[in-house]
């Protein structure tokens, strides 16, 4: 009876691949990912959008003849002022077992401040919040631009 056999070349490289599978993230997708998150939330609230999922659009100011009078449209509600609120959203990134932890917030002990007035809805304002709580996620459209970061990752992933 005849015996055959097979040579698989490269299978170094298939053992390294299936190593790297289990770990596939560096801290590089951390900060892409926080990138594309911060830029978006900017995005939507820029808007008048809530990046909260399910939260839509912020509530409209009651008087707009009121404060901020004259230095806020009434439309779209962006919680724009003086831009310091929004510029000071940030990330922070690290690699954790269980792939990657990207926590957003804000980089000032004043626009926290004003976060948790946006999300109590403190001096009557109505409640405005920016940063999804452990009981919410962040919007569908945030949700879907990171998956497809994702699915780009693993589908170049044996480039790397």
């Amino acid at each position: 009876m005849a015996k055959s056999s097979v040579s698989i070349t490269g299978i170094d490289k298939v053992n390294k691949l299936i190593e790297d599978l289990k770990d596939p993230f560096t801290t590089r997708d951390g900060d892409a990912l926080g990138d594309i998150v911060v830029s978006d939330m900017k995005d939507l609230i820029s808007k008048g959008v809530s990046p909260i999922k399910g939260a839509g659009r912020f509530e409209r100011y009651k008087n707009s003849d009121k404060y901020p009078g004259d230095r806020k449209p009434a439309r779209p509600v962006n919680l724009f002022l003086t831009g310091e609120f929004i510029d000071s959203l940030r990330y922070k990134s690290k690699k954790i077992t269980e792939g990657l932890e990207v926590k957003v917030f804000y980089g000032t002990r004043l626009s926290n401040l004003k976060e948790q007035g946006h999300r109590e809805g403190a001096n009557r304002q109505p409640k405005r919040p920016t940063i999804p709580n452990d009981s919410e996620e962040i919007a569908v459209s945030i949700e879907r631009k990171i998956l497809a970061y994702i699915k780009d990752l693993l589908k170049n992933f044996s480039s790397r």
